[in-house]
């Protein structure tokens, strides 16, 4: 198992959102696998965890899911979850099959998806966790978006 950790990962953007009040919105990122393997230095495996959203400490993360840009080439299967891996690795996501999935798919959220979690202290990062994969990944691309509220304000 390993973590992929040198992708160019996405975080909120807080300058374009109004200077008082609670602040909310989506951010997303693009995930290459072909990438991904490069920036791992290796083929990408079952247990290797990707990750794709950095969120800042005092973020309350309302849902998060995937979306297939380009289906997947040269597996079998792979399934993938989406979590915190250090928590709940498959809070938002569990199990999607992305191999039969095509362009603008999108995984259907868990059951426990409704569950709102509060980042920790120092922030934490929305991972991909690779559940299952069979021979060796060659193409395919996959957006993670998140919807978000910066509580930082809140918390006094």
């Amino acid at each position: 198992m390993s973590t992929v950790t040198t992708l160019a990962n996405v975080i909120m953007e807080r300058g374009g959102w109004a200077a008082l009040g609670q602040k909310a919105g989506l951010i997303q990122n693009e995930i290459d696998f072909a990438a991904a393997q490069t920036a791992k230095g290796s083929d990408l495996a079952a247990g290797d965890i990707i990750e794709a959203l950095k969120i800042p400490k005092g973020t309350v993360v309302e849902w998060a899911a995937i979306q297939v840009v380009l289906a997947t080439a040269g597996v079998t299967v792979m399934t993938l979850d989406l979590g915190v891996t250090g928590g709940d690795p498959d809070g938002w996501v569990d199990g999607f099959d992305v191999f039969a999935a095509v362009a603008d798919d999108y995984a259907a959220l868990a059951a426990a998806a409704a569950a709102v979690i509060i980042t920790p202290a120092a922030g934490d990062t929305i991972d991909v966790l690779i559940k299952t994969l069979t021979t060796t990944l060659t193409a395919g691309k996959i957006r993670v978006i998140a919807k978000l509220a910066d509580t930082n304000d809140l918390l006094l």
